[in-house]
């Protein structure tokens, strides 16, 4: 009997040795570790964004650790996923692992349990705790057709802006202006010719057969007896006179045509029976393998500076034209004083 009770006081006093030294030791005691989830909203659409939001509130020393999130969460996919650093709060250390969600299941959609593990050193042994499944309605984007169809509104009217349209063509003006600018510039400066530098004005057409005749004249074809080229110079020169003279297109007309052509100018009989006795002449010898004389070459071109020494443009100076109207002013002053 007094063995037993022996036994239990020893027992006893172990365990209450036990209680103290467990109370006594350092870092042994359970710490307050909280946990919450929640979302922004309860109410959705299909495709809508949704804030999910974890939060871990522990003692400082405790150490806290989330697994790292998938491309999904139940149905909700993962849009964003952030874990900032903890900050302190009311003596504890507030953390929080925010997720942006999206799903497009209509209807009830759950956010599953998220599982948070946790410890605090030395001791490595982990603790888990988890979050509470969030119910989130998703609702469709289907339009509501329950209604009456409702007509067409009526067209709205924008307002002109005159002044950013006025502004619109007078850029437009400009572009083209300065496009037609740069045109006609390179279409000169392509040619090699500067725009803007004077021209001289084409000579007369009398000066220009006066001078391939004199030409024609000292070239020895005649004395060659060489009648054809003879005769192809002098249709040429004198074509190109008719044509400068009378605005008659020779070059391109048979010599039939060409004084037909030339009815109208008012040539005396003798001018057009020497061009027409030119023409045929020179039509023979480079048509017709006709061999003219040396003499008959000299006299059609005779003939032909003669015609255009009658035919040609004579422009008188204005200093002569007004010495010409001066005369006669002055000669019945003349006439009074000669007595």
């Amino acid at each position: 009997m007094r063995e037993r009770v022996r036994n239990r006081s020893r027992y006893l006093f172990l365990g209450l040795a036990s209680m103290l030294l467990a109370a006594a030791l350092p870092g042994q005691e359970n710490p307050t570790v909280s946990l919450s989830a929640g979302t922004d909203t309860t109410v959705t659409t299909i495709g809508g964004l949704v804030h999910y939001t974890v939060r871990v509130q522990s003692p400082e020393d405790v150490q806290v650790h989330m697994p790292p999130p998938g491309k999904k969460l139940g149905l909700f996919e993962i849009r964003d996923y952030q874990a900032p650093e903890a900050r302190r709060q009311d003596g504890q250390l507030l953390h929080e692992f925010r997720f942006t969600l999206a799903t497009f299941d209509t209807g009830t959609v759950v956010i599953p349990p998220i599982d948070v593990t946790w410890f605090m050193p030395p001791d490595t042994s982990m603790h888990t705790l988890s979050t509470d499944p969030v119910a989130v309605q998703v609702l469709s984007v289907a339009p509501d057709l329950s209604g009456d169809i409702r007509g067409l509104k009526p067209q709205a009217e924008i307002p002109r802006d005159w002044r950013l349209l006025s502004m619109y063509i007078a850029v437009a003006l400009a572009v083209l202006l300065l496009l037609g600018l740069a045109w006609w510039y390179f279409r000169y400066h392509r040619r090699g010719e500067t725009p803007f530098v004077r021209r001289e004005p084409p000579r007369p057409a009398h000066e220009v057969a006066m001078e391939a005749l004199l030409a024609l004249q000292k070239s020895g074809l005649i004395e060659q007896e060489n009648g054809k080229e003879f005769c192809s110079r002098l249709s040429d020169i004198l074509r190109h006179y008719l044509a400068g003279r009378y605005f008659v297109n020779a070059m391109e007309l048979t010599t039939e045509e060409t004084m037909r052509a030339l009815q109208p100018h008012g040539l005396s009989t003798q001018q057009t029976r020497s061009v027409t006795d030119i023409l045929s002449f020179c039509d023979l010898a480079k048509f017709a393998r006709y061999q003219p004389e040396q003499e008959a070459m000299r006299d059609r071109l005779q003939l032909a500076i003669a015609f255009v020494e009658q035919t040609q443009i004579v422009l008188e100076p204005e200093e002569d034209s007004h010495r010409a109207d001066e005369k006669p002013a002055q000669q019945p002053a003349e006439e009074e004083t000669a007595p």
